[in-house]
């Protein structure tokens, strides 16, 4: 059975002045006080950050992460502002999940009281000595109701460390617990100044997108941003490190003074790559109202070797496959001289579009004239899956956004990867698919679904055949992300 480890308070016992220097007392102070912001607070912020759409599976590789860099066991409890009273102390995974289900999965922000943040040194009968921090931390955000909420409670961390008293050096700095107190013990003392902390601080994360951040708010002016995510080289892969920069600029860009708007004009898009042994974080901001660049910039402060340490991959694993479909649909879905316009989309717009298991997806189209549309779904394992042969956009439905199948339930299922969505469009009917089993390719029948057999370019050119060439044909594509829930 595995037992949760909650320390009892009131058995610990103060530890006498003359145990530790003062010099000692201030280095305890520094390292927990960098245990709990670079390590707990950050990474909790970034937690609650996470998209709406995302489940809880998204979270965990940071949250695992978390628990293995700041905390003692997984099970160590915390204090949980959205459970009752007479038990209000839970694991760490089950404050997230609790922050995400009150919140709808909308960003939760927590806010902590530095100035009046105090410490007090002691030892448990075993011995074991630890530090308790205390600090006020006010959580505010939206319910699943759209009211506002905010709660503030004094709370007392209780961090366990190492000390090798022969070298003189304290190691292995971890949470214990977290508890909810009612006031600050008479003999707990103030932290040393932040200046103090400086000269101690990583590399981090967080610390590189509050830069960039701060470089973006200066050309933003005051406009509201529409944040899309940030990819290996722009390759479109929704993976963890993707997660991971979403999430800290989710948590980031408010805090430096910048409101994010799913309709902002602003957009703020960007890629990540190495740079000899950093990895370069590079992002455009771009008004697409007026077509135009309004900044780039990037930083390239943060080691590789940081990823290594948060068990994160670069590279996506099937980069080069997905570079080669993108490259070949680029080159057969080139933009053509026609008054025919077609524009795709899902209900989670164009850009960054990421499903999980289980979690449906809905199609939409607007054409600017009444014309002819096949749908095609390309799978992550290559097969290419017709959704419309035909779909009509009546007169009276040009320049609307029309449903595709709205009776019909698009699923997301294995096989899980890259995947892509793509639409023809003619203003006068296609030729009839082909059956037949060909070697450029044909249409059969299997498990219920119409499957194209044959190469991308070989349906490009079968799909878009029509009778009168003449008319007017265009084309659009969404890359997908789709994600399993297992690991």
């Amino acid at each position: 059975m595995i037992r949760r480890i909650c320390l009892f308070w009131l058995l610990a016992l103060p530890v006498m002045a003359q145990t530790f220097t003062p010099s000692d007392q201030a280095t305890l102070a520094r390292s927990t006080r960098k245990l709990l912001e670079d390590r707990y607070f950050t990474n909790l912020e970034i937690l609650t950050h996470y998209e709406v759409h995302q489940p809880f599976e998204a979270l965990e590789p940071q949250l695992e992460g978390m628990l293995r860099d700041a905390f003692r066991s997984k099970d160590v409890l915390i204090f949980n502002e959205f459970r009752s009273s007479q038990n209000p102390n839970t694991t760490l995974a089950e404050y997230v999940k609790d922050c995400r289900i009150f919140s709808g999965g909308r960003p939760v922000t927590n806010h902590f009281d530095w100035a009046e943040a105090r410490y007090r040194l002691g030892k448990t009968p075993a011995g074991e000595p630890y530090v308790n921090f205390y600090i006020r931390k006010t959580l505010a955000g939206t319910d699943t109701q759209d009211k506002p909420f905010r709660f503030s409670n004094l709370v007392e961390y209780r961090v366990q460390f190492v000390h090798h008293s022969a070298l003189r050096v304290f190691l292995d700095f971890r949470i214990a617990g977290m508890v909810r107190v009612d006031h600050i013990p008479d003999d707990a003392v103030p932290l040393p100044g932040k200046e103090e902390l400086s000269a101690q601080r990583n590399v981090e994360l967080p610390a590189v997108i509050d830069r960039l951040s701060d470089v973006i708010r200066r050309f933003a002016n005051g406009r509201a941003i529409r944040l899309e995510r940030f990819t290996y080289r722009n390759c479109g892969i929704n993976d963890a490190l993707s997660d991971r920069l979403a999430a800290t600029l989710r948590a980031a860009l408010p805090k430096n003074g910048l409101t994010l708007s799913d309709t902002a004009a602003l957009r703020l898009r960007g890629d990540y790559a190495e740079e000899v042994n950093n990895l370069r974080i590079r992002f455009d901001l771009t008004d697409m109202g007026q077509g135009i660049n309004v900044a780039s910039g990037l930083n390239d402060e943060l080691p590789l070797s940081w990823l290594a340490s948060e068990k994160l991959t670069l590279r996506p694993e099937d980069f080069g496959k997905v570079e080669s479909v993108r490259d070949t649909l680029k080159r057969l879905v080139a933009p053509q001289a026609t008054p025919l316009q077609l524009e795709l989309l899902t209900d989670r717009g164009r850009s960054g579009v990421e499903y999980w298991e289980g979690q449906s997806m809905k199609i939409q189209l607007r054409a600017n004239r009444p014309c002819h549309v096949r749908l095609v779904y390309r799978l992550a394992d290559g097969t290419q899956t017709i959704l419309e042969e035909d779909f009509l956009v009546s007169p009276g439905k040009a320049g609307q956004l029309v449903t595709v199948a709205p009776g019909d339930q698009f699923v997301c299922a294995a096989p899980f990867g890259t995947e892509y969505l793509l639409a023809y469009a003619s203003e006068e009917g296609f030729c009839p698919l082909p059956t037949r089993p060909d070697r450029r390719g044909y249409v059969r029948e299997e498990g219920g679904y119409r499957i194209f057999v044959g190469s991308l370019q070989a349906m490009n050119e079968i799909l878009t055949c029509r009778e009168n060439k003449s008319a007017g044909l265009t084309e659009d594509w969404i890359q997908i992300t789709t994600r399993s829930k297992k690991k």
